[in-house]
């Protein structure tokens, strides 16, 4: 989550410069959500050359608060009345009514992220 006024380097703290990617060799330079997916992923791949029996599934799925409005950057044409934010369990919350995009790697879920940054508002 991301929260400042206009201007103030949001989407560069967690995107990076143009270009970035989920690659380890540039999470020097490279944003907090490239970092992180990569990381995931590496760890994924760790955990699964010890335990090949083992499936783990990465699903990803992009909100947006704007004015009170709740949107799916996915599907943009979801009504925010169809999105809802609930407490599940105690300290625990879940977005429903996203779209969901399965992925298997790090470049995937990158090129998901970046096709939902062109709905931002």
């Amino acid at each position: 989550i991301a929260y400042g006024q206009t201007g103030s380097g949001k989407t560069y703290t967690l995107s990076g410069p143009v270009q970035s990617n989920a690659s380890e060799d540039t999470c020097e330079d490279a944003g907090i959500v490239p970092c992180a997916i990569a990381h995931l992923f590496e760890t994924i791949d760790d955990y699964h050359s010890q335990n090949p029996e083992e499936t783990i599934e990465v699903v990803g799925s992009a909100l947006e608060i704007y004015n009170e409005e709740l949107r799916d950057l996915a599907n943009p044409s979801t009504p925010s009345r169809a999105i809802m934010i609930r407490e599940v369990a105690k300290g625990h919350c879940e977005v429903q009514g996203l779209v969901e995009r399965r992925v298997r790697s790090a470049g995937a879920l990158m090129e998901f992220f970046d096709g939902c940054a062109v709905g931002r508002t």
